[in-house]
């Protein structure tokens, strides 16, 4: 096995082999370059019925075949997210944030022609809980204890 590999690299110099496994690294690193993740995401979550920005809503992006979480973020005072370096292939966007149901948005597709989307305004819908009438009862006690006395509560 030695001689085969041997006796195939003769007739190529130092130089010549030199040369060819810089320009094999090369061309490996373009290939990794074209397959690196460019892909985009942005837009804006919103209060459904206010439409006021929802600040500091979490946002995790999933693949949509096996919910498996690729990339997240938070949105900003204005509402805003980006979410950048997302390989090709087809998401679903997952938005939580306290007193509100959780926001789906699916078949977010990238690809090498469509590699940024604009989602633009996503609205959250409020999930408010109304309480029933509250009624706070007390008692005095019989014997209160004050620094200076004891005060013995006659109506008791």
């Amino acid at each position: 096995m030695h001689f085969l590999f041997t006796s195939f690299l003769r007739p190529f110099s130092k130089k010549n082999l030199c040369f060819l496994f810089v320009l094999l690294h090369f061309i490996s690193f373009a290939q990794q370059q074209e397959t690196k993740a460019n892909g985009k995401i942005s837009g804006r979550i919103v209060d459904s019925i206010s439409g006021k920005p929802v600040e500091y809503a979490t946002i995790s992006l999933v693949l949509q075949e096996n919910d498996k979480v690729v990339n997240g973020t938070t949105t900003d005072e204005n509402g805003l997210f980006k979410l950048n370096h997302i390989a090709d292939g087809t998401y679903k966007m997952l938005i939580y944030f306290v007193g509100y149901k959780t926001g789906t948005k699916s078949s977010i597709a990238i690809d090498k022609n469509n590699s940024t989307i604009s989602l633009g305004n996503i609205k959250l819908i409020n999930q408010q809980t109304t309480l029933k009438e509250v009624v706070v009862e007390g008692e005095k006690s019989i014997i209160e204890s004050k620094i200076d006395k004891i005060v013995y509560n006659a109506d008791k």
